[in-house]
């Protein structure tokens, strides 16, 4: 889930997203853009393999939060649960919403903003924005807005440097499937059960206790983790994805 609930708060995500979208309807309006590319829908000749490496990279990230915990003491893994494999249905559901938010969030508001502000400015916005839209998630807390941010940042700089959105969608189902549905660890507040039932019994400023590990310490290390391999991988095909400014295409 990523939308505000509560009075005042309820309906400002979707606002914004409407006014990043009025944004790209603008520039697709002075023919300045396609509608297809900038949403990250465009033809790609590594959808596949991108998306693949995005996935990759959310399983990896994810066996190493939990293995580090688990390394330190901070969590035991619990029992394999024999009627887990029936919490796998729930795996197409999940890359869908996974699909659905950077659709939403990266190719709506990263490349509206992107149509009026320079890039740098437009992903920083974007990502504190996608920070915000799970405040009031249960059990968020200042740590895990600023978890949900860097995730936003992963999230879009991947975005930028493949020039579509199948690398982030990749990254972002895997990281949410290994978390939740296979490992059982709360998914951004919501603890749904998976093959496993760990105890997390860590400091929860490292693990991010009940909202899952990306209000914890640990977990916001794993973005930066992330972050590099992206860089490290990616910068022969898109050496500086933040360049650019306002109203020009997606740099690669």
């Amino acid at each position: 889930t990523s939308c505000w609930e509560g009075a005042g708060g309820k309906h400002l995500p979707l606002l914004f997203t409407l006014a990043c979208l009025a944004l790209l309807g603008v520039r697709w309006a002075r023919g300045r853009g396609a509608w297809r590319r900038d949403l990250g829908l465009g033809p790609h000749p590594r959808k596949a393999m991108d998306f693949a490496f995005g996935a990759f990279l959310g399983l990896l990230a994810m066996l190493a939060v939990f293995g580090v915990e688990w390394a330190c003491g901070w969590l035991r893994p619990g029992p394999f649960d024999p009627s887990g494999p029936g919490n796998l249905d729930v795996l197409p559901a999940m890359a869908a919403v996974a699909f659905w938010e950077e659709l939403r969030f990266r190719g709506i508001e990263l490349a509206g903003l992107r149509s009026l502000l320079p890039t740098w400015a437009a992903l920083a916005l974007s990502s504190a924005a996608f920070g915000a839209a799970h405040a009031l998630n249960a059990n968020a807390s200042w740590l895990s807005i600023a978890g949900n941010a860097a995730d936003g940042l992963v999230y879009g700089y991947a975005f930028l440097a493949s020039g579509a959105i199948w690398l982030p969608a990749g990254l972002h189902a895997a990281w949410n499937i290994v978390q939740g549905p296979i490992l059982g660890l709360p998914v951004s507040g919501y603890a749904e059960g998976g093959l496993l039932h760990p105890v997390v019994s860590g400091p929860a400023l490292l693990t991010g206790g009940a909202y899952g590990p990306e209000a914890g310490l640990l977990g916001l290390a794993s973005r930066f983790l992330i972050l590099a391999l992206l860089w490290a991988t990616l910068r022969t095909r898109c050496p500086n994805p933040l360049r650019g400014t306002a109203a020009k295409e997606l740099p690669c």
